[in-house]
C-alpha cells in the first residue's frame, strides 16, 4: 500500500506533513507551496530530506499567462475601471 499526496492551495490549509512522513515511509507528496510563504519564514528542507517533492509556487507563471495579465491590467487602466468580481471568476 502506499499513499500519494498533491498539494498546491495555500500552505498552511496543510499542516503534519513532516510527522506523515515519518511515520509513513510509503508516501510520497508534493508540494508547491508551504506555510510560512508569506512571512518569508518557509523551509523546504525538511520536507525535501524526508522525500517529498517541493517546488516553487509558480506553475501557472508562463510567458502566455503573464502576457494575457498584462493586457487585462492596461486594459482596465486605460479604461479607469476596476472590476468588482474576480478576473479568474469572469474569464471562466
Amino acid at each position: 500500500k502506499y499513499g500519494v499526496f498533491v498539494n498546491t492551495a495555500r500552505g498552511e490549509i496543510v499542516s503534519g506533513l513532516e510527522d506523515a512522513l515519518r511515520e509513513r515511509p510509503d508516501l510520497r507528496v508534493a508540494v508547491d507551496v508551504l506555510p510560512g510563504e508569506t512571512d518569508g519564514s518557509a523551509d523546504p528542507a525538511p520536507l525535501r530530506r524526508l522525500g517529498a517533492v517541493v517546488t516553487p509556487h509558480m506553475a501557472g507563471i508562463t510567458v502566455e499567462s503573464r502576457t494575457k495579465a498584462m493586457q487585462i491590467v492596461l486594459k482596465l487602466l486605460k479604461e479607469r475601471t476596476w472590476p468588482t468580481q474576480s478576473l479568474k471568476s469572469k474569464s471562466q
